[in-house]
């Protein structure tokens, strides 16, 4: 297991990663029947949670497929143009792997990796003059104090 594996969900529970997977390959809530049957694939030992990932996006259909493509053209795009080596250094730290994720998990159509691309070279150059904090949010509330923030919108059911 990676370390930002163990940092990112090795407290939480099977349902809880399984359904983090979606939301982060795909931008959606895993699909209960989905949730369901990876969940009880990994707890019966069938598969691994590694083998599930690569299952679940090798099975990409229709927006999904398009979400994960996107996903896959914005991310290339964005490492390419870490190329400096202050770029490489700032992007290496928490916070510029933080701010990556995030500029990442907006994208879930081709329109918004166009538009998350055309933002990159901002996003990178806040993270090289330090304007990326190292925050950790939680699942309570936390308070942050900045001039701007920018986040994916989420839809949470039932939240």
């Amino acid at each position: 297991e990676q370390a930002e594996y163990k940092s990112a969900f090795a407290s939480q529970s099977t349902e809880t990663i399984v359904s983090t997977l979606y939301v982060n390959m795909f931008g959606r809530p895993a699909d209960a029947a989905g949730l369901l049957y990876w969940v009880g694939e990994i707890n019966a030992g069938r598969t691994t949670l590694g083998a599930a990932a690569i299952n679940i996006l090798n099975g990409a259909k229709d927006a999904d497929k398009v979400a994960i493509d996107s996903k896959v053209t914005a991310a290339t795009s964005f490492t390419t143009a870490i190329d400096t080596t202050d770029e490489i250094v700032a992007y290496s730290k928490a916070g510029g792997t933080a701010a990556a994720k995030v500029w990442l998990g907006v994208v879930t159509t081709a329109a918004t990796a166009t538009s998350q691309i055309a933002a990159q070279d901002a996003v990178i150059k806040a993270i090289v003059d330090g304007a990326v904090a190292n925050n950790v949010l939680t699942n309570a509330t936390d308070i942050l104090s900045g001039s701007s923030f920018t986040a994916p919108q989420v839809y949470t059911p039932g939240g």
